[in-house]
């Protein structure tokens, strides 16, 4: 994957007191470049934008980078504007499960293996 980018601005964050769970808020900005051409009709987040989202904020909060998608499951589409809630947990097996949605409605799921910590 790539180096997490300036586009996506976390409004709240909340981690377990473990550290191992953590939750995001944040805006879908209207203007991102992402939506432009995709669709011209109807904007939606590209599926590649929201992985590079997710791993900004995997990024930010562990220092860490995605080195596999293991599982990704689209539900429904995000739209220029829309709010949603990320949230990250890392599983017994290391790997990062992570669900963006907002008021009940998932968009997407799925599970992350991250690269080794350099600690």
């Amino acid at each position: 994957m790539t180096k997490s980018c300036n586009v996506f601005e976390f409004d709240t964050l909340a981690t377990s007191d473990d550290g191992l769970t953590i939750t995001a808020r944040t805006r879908i900005k209207p203007d991102a470049g992402f939506f432009e051409g995709h669709f011209d009709r109807l904007p939606v987040m590209p599926a590649v934008a929201q992985l590079i989202m997710i791993e900004a904020l995997i990024n930010k909060h562990w220092g860490r980078q995605v080195s596999q998608v293991l599982s990704c499951k689209f539900y429904k589409l995000i739209q220029p504007d829309q709010h949603i809630q990320i949230a990250l947990m890392h599983t017994s097996t290391g790997q990062i499960k992570f669900k963006i949605s907002n008021d009940g409605q998932v968009f997407s799921s799925g599970m992350l293996s991250l690269t080794r910590d350099s600690k």
